[in-house]
């Protein structure tokens, strides 16, 4: 019995210290943002994916994301972006293969602010969501792999963020599934936001 009067007691504290810091936190409540970054993308893709003819790839690239959102509440918020992918390549006997891509992706983000104090605050984030990407492959060989179209699919990453007031950066990973319809692709980035 004195043990759950103890636990009770010490979970209204801490519910209502944090209560305390929410109402003190300059990062709490609607805080819109927008943001940019660069970073390099990896194709999970191989000479085959390719078709016949071409034997040899290069799978990364450089990839830039354009964003904005907005915290919602201290630990969830919502992101709208836009990516471009870069491209990847394929060097084979009839010459040399490009595929590229770009799109815009929808995620809900969760944040745990790890560290607080006065205008810093540093996070560790998730975020996980859906994208809508678009394609161009050219030079392909037959029985390729690789889908010149557009189509929905998943998303999801992680991250740290640090923020002094209105000015914050980001270091982040996100893996997109079926980039030209089968070829999973993350992207590590940094970038750099603005909070309204």
């Amino acid at each position: 019995m004195r043990l759950k009067t103890l636990v009770t007691t010490a979970a209204v504290l801490c519910g209502a210290s944090g209560l305390a810091a929410a109402q003190g936190n300059p990062f709490s409540g609607l805080s819109p943002y927008v943001g940019a970054g660069a970073g390099q993308s990896d194709f999970d893709i191989s000479s085959g994916d390719w078709g016949v003819g071409v034997t040899r790839d290069d799978d990364t690239d450089t990839a830039w994301r354009v964003f904005t959102g907005i915290r919602l509440f201290q630990f969830i918020g919502v992101e709208l972006g836009y990516i471009d992918f870069g491209e990847t390549t394929g060097t084979g006997l009839t010459g040399s293969a490009r595929a590229e891509a770009q799109g815009i992706d929808l995620v809900a983000l969760a944040a745990l602010p790890v560290f607080q104090q006065g205008p810093h605050q540093f996070d560790v984030f998730a975020k996980a969501g859906g994208y809508w990407w678009d394609s161009d492959v050219r030079g392909a060989g037959a029985g390729n792999d690789l889908r010149d179209a557009d189509d929905f699919d998943y998303t999801y990453g992680a991250g740290v963020q640090y923020q002094f007031s209105n000015f914050g950066v980001r270091a982040e990973w996100q893996r997109y599934n079926d980039v030209f319809g089968r070829v999973d692709t993350d992207v590590v980035m940094g970038s750099v936001l603005f909070r309204f």
